[in-house]
């Protein structure tokens, strides 16, 4: 009946089970991981009651979550109080720190598994040597129990504790003894420790594959990221190029100004605004330098300090609207003087 049974959990592979109420110590074998333990109708009904009180609730997604976890639905906490986490809730520097610590202990588990298995196979060799060594006496042994004359009668051996005569007593007594001596000198048995490390073996790579799925998001955002640095790294690079190209060229183009500004010869008239140009006559482009102008006679003019202020970088005809200059008498004035516009 459900009333005579309780609700327990494998003490390594959460497999919910059903055990017996009310009879004190019991020895449990799990059907899925394979691994027997001991324990006590107490531990299992503190441990059930607490289950059957906060049951399991389903998440979206289907997976379970643990009674008073918060957060992920794939959340629970284990059996030493490590709390499982949905790693596709966490930030990249938390799952690579799971990662790490996953792959260290998945290596820590291959690297027990080896040396159970060779332990596994060193038992075998042993016990098989032991049994050899063990079987003339085990022989000896059957040979002196079977025999009429090393029993009591009847009515003696029923109200004794030992059904052998005192003499083969003395003979049987060694050798049971020899026999338990080399039988416990055989090493312990690995196997149920081997099969808990194959679970933990397959746990480990379960978890560390969800977790390595988690954290390709976030290294593909950050080949976006470093990508789209290096394109602005260039980017800027290629920038502060053309600005040192421009600079040689601005330099060159200047100094090649200077040179024609002595060749060319001074007007008395500016051009620009028609009034009379005085000791403070400076050179202009006429179109402008800045804008791809070069630096020969027809480009450049004497022009009053004020219209050179004025014009700075602009070309003629954006000159001549900005301030509403004469179009027609500064074209005519260019003109007679040869130079282009």
């Amino acid at each position: 009946m459900p009333g005579d049974h309780l609700l327990m959990d494998c003490v390594f592979c959460d497999t919910r089970l059903s055990v017996p109420r009310n009879v004190g110590k019991i020895r449990i074998t799990c059907p899925r991981c394979k691994t027997e333990w001991e324990t006590s109708t107490e531990c299992a009904s503190t441990k059930a009651t607490s289950k059957d009180k906060h049951p399991p609730s389903k998440n979206t997604n289907g997976t379970q979550t643990s009674p008073g976890s918060k957060g992920s639905g794939l959340c629970k906490t284990g059996k030493k109080g490590h709390r499982w986490r949905d790693p596709r809730k966490l930030a990249a520097a938390t799952i690579r720190n799971s990662v790490a610590a996953l792959r260290a202990q998945l290596t820590s588990a291959q690297s027990e598994k080896r040396a159970l298995t060779l332990a596994a196979g060193h038992r075998a060799i042993e016990e098989k040597r032991v049994c050899n060594e063990l079987r003339p006496f085990q022989e000896r042994l059957a040979s002196l129990k079977s025999c009429p004359t090393a029993r009591k009668n009847p009515i003696h051996a029923f109200f004794s504790a030992n059904p052998f005569t005192d003499d083969a007593l003395s003979q049987i007594a060694p050798l049971e003894m020899e026999i338990a001596r080399r039988l416990a000198a055989i090493p312990e048995d690995v196997s149920v420790r081997q099969r808990q490390v194959e679970w933990e073996i397959e746990k480990f790579t379960r978890t560390l594959a969800e977790y390595e799925a988690a954290l390709e998001p976030h290294i593909r955002k950050e080949e976006r990221l470093e990508a789209a640095q290096k394109k602005k790294l260039i980017q800027k690079q290629r920038i502060a190029d053309l600005r040192a190209a421009a600079a040689r060229n601005a330099n060159e183009a200047r100094r090649v100004a200077a040179q024609v500004r002595r060749r060319i010869e001074r007007q008395k008239q500016c051009p620009y605004c028609g009034g009379s140009l005085q000791d403070n006559a400076q050179a202009d482009h006429i179109y402008p330098l800045s804008k791809g102008g070069m630096s020969v006679e027809r480009n450049m003019v004497f022009v009053c300090l004020p219209c050179n202020g004025k014009k700075t970088d602009l070309t003629l005809a954006a000159f001549i609207r900005r301030f509403g200059l004469d179009r027609g008498s500064i074209e005519e004035r260019l003109t007679s003087m040869g130079k282009d516009f």
